[in-house]
């Protein structure tokens, strides 16, 4: 009986017509499949996990359908990551504290948002409802930076808004503490933790 693993560990039987979620991986790590009988490899293949990218097909190369078999088009079919004709669901929320990579066992954990009057401490505060974090730093004795945005692609930092007090809590934790603080893995989340940090730096300007 063949067996199917991912970095090792087994994954469970499914039944015909149902795919593995592949466990949670670090952004811009390799993901190691196999198929096996009993020690046996039979197949063997690798996937890289990245952190963000811009997508330039406008039209899909292959369809497929809910058995991985090639599809003439008509619906339901899937697609990467576009599913055409499935039944409507409502939207999950996004949680932040469910990013890969944070620690909970942190005794605190400070969620950044793009504009400087966004920043909460968890869990002395609740999680941000009313606006999506982008960053999630959880402070030990060193901090770690986990991007926790929905797309790098448009999460860079914004002013603040006429009206709005900033917090200083925001650039304490995004430059102040920068020393401390280990920045994201992956190019892209880098990229953009840098000019979080820029925009701190001159926020104290201002």
């Amino acid at each position: 009986m063949a067996l199917n693993r991912c970095d090792g560990t087994r994954l469970p039987d499914l039944e015909a017509g149902r795919a593995h979620q592949i466990p949670a991986h670090p952004s811009e790590s390799r993901i190691t499949l196999e198929v096996r009988r009993a020690e046996t490899i039979l197949a063997r293949a690798s996937l890289f996990s990245a952190s963000g990218f811009n997508w330039h097909v406008k039209e899909p190369i292959e369809r497929i359908d809910r058995f991985g078999l090639s599809h003439d088009g008509t619906e339901p079919w899937i697609s990467g990551a576009v599913v055409t004709g499935a039944p409507a669901v409502p939207d999950i929320p996004a949680d932040p504290l469910r990013a890969p990579g944070l620690r909970l066992t942190s005794r605190r954990i400070f969620f950044i948002g793009r504009h400087p009057d966004q920043v909460r401490c968890w869990p002395a505060e609740p999680a941000p409802e009313d606006w999506s974090p982008i960053w999630a730093i959880s402070i030990t004795r060193r901090g770690r930076a986990v991007y926790c945005g929905p797309s790098t692609v448009d999460a860079s930092p914004l002013p603040l808004v006429p009206g709005r007090d900033r917090d200083p809590l925001w650039r304490q934790v995004l430059w102040r503490w920068r020393r401390r603080v280990v920045p994201p893995l992956g190019s892209a989340a880098s990229s953009l933790w840098n000019q979080y940090q820029e925009a701190a730096r001159h926020d104290g300007h201002r």
